[in-house]
């Protein structure tokens, strides 16, 4: 956990009490109970929130049984780095070791039991915002809780997609945690999660979400289009243009694909490209080119390089020179 950034907030504790309300601050209340004869324990926790994602490493440094209530506001993605944890819910009982990882929601109350060794990366996720989400893509009504088969099979397909996204999104967050203050990236992220999340791990939707699109009209590209171009600078995702146009996601990709042969995020993407030229073409500029891209929305420098060349046939440095 050493290498975690500054921007982690740091617990611990040796105390079984005092601990287990520690971790009740950061999720939600629970029982916990020592396994060991010594019956205390070395817990040790980074924590951050980022958005509608909380991201916790930790462990208890000692064998524990941990008796959650229902989670109610939250879904909770387990990811065990060390050790193994066995798990009991409604009924089923599920073994998890460092590699793989298990989804639970809502409505789930957990028995876990942790090994000693047992250290995991968990995310929170905010309820209200994975189910906002999910209403977009088809027929799930807000408020109603969406139940996941819990174990995820990270070795293949769906589920090693999902525990690749979730690494992927820690490692951001770790690396470079003052992008995820601006809603234009920290959004990005918590939609990717989101949709893997939905479409590779089997639940309750089953495949409502992936429905026959509407027609969509030209009028429905066109308000995007339009919104796309007065709100470049705002965090805007395949969920604004839903809940702006009334159709759904798939409804808009499909539309996109139709009538400007590309998805609404290429066709954003290319928009704010055009915008970083733009400023780098200017000759009174003052930012640096990491600076611009960044404002733009492109976190990732060395795939912000690559784009910009694709469209343009030159680096942004070179566009650069031509000014100087």
């Amino acid at each position: 956990m050493a290498n975690l950034s500054s921007h982690f907030k740091s617990l611990q504790s040796q105390d079984l009490d005092e601990t287990r309300s520690l971790v009740a601050g950061v999720f939600n209340d629970h029982e916990l109970r020592c396994m060991e004869r010594r019956g205390h324990v070395d817990y040790k926790h980074r924590y951050a929130t980022m958005g509608a994602l909380g991201f916790s490493v930790l462990g208890y440094g000692a064998s524990v049984q941990i008796l959650t209530q229902e989670l109610g506001s939250f879904y909770l993605l387990q990811l065990p780095l060390l050790g193994e944890d066995r798990q009991l819910n409604r009924g089923q009982t599920a073994y998890i070791k460092a590699g793989g990882a298990t989804i639970h929601g809502p409505q789930d109350r957990l028995t876990m039991h942790w090994s000693a060794d047992c250290h995991k990366l968990v995310l929170r996720i905010d309820r209200h915002a994975l189910e906002r989400y999910a209403s977009h893509l088809g027929r799930h009504s807000p408020g109603s809780p969406i139940q996941f088969s819990p174990e995820i099979d990270t070795t293949q397909g769906g589920g090693l997609a999902l525990k690749l996204t979730a690494g992927q999104i820690f490692r951001n967050v770790c690396k470079q945690p003052d992008l995820f203050k601006l809603p234009m990236v920290s959004s990005q992220f918590e939609q990717m999660l989101y949709m893997n999340l939905l479409t590779m791990q089997p639940n309750s939707l089953g495949s409502a979400h992936l429905q026959a699109p509407i027609d969509v009209v030209p009028r429905i590209i066109k308000v995007s289009e339009d919104y796309m171009r007065a709100h470049l600078s705002d965090p805007i995702t395949m969920l604004t243009l839903a809940e702006l146009t009334g159709a759904s996601m798939r409804s808009l990709h499909e539309g996109f694909r139709r009538y400007r042969g590309e998805s609404p995020m290429r066709y954003l993407r290319q928009l704010r490209l055009e915008k970083v030229r733009e400023e780098l073409l200017n000759p009174t500029r003052k930012s640096s080119i990491t600076d611009i891209a960044q404002q733009w929305g492109f976190y990732e420098l060395g795939r912000f390089a690559q784009l910009y060349r694709q469209r343009y046939g030159e680096l942004p440095s070179e566009t650069v020179r031509l000014t100087q």
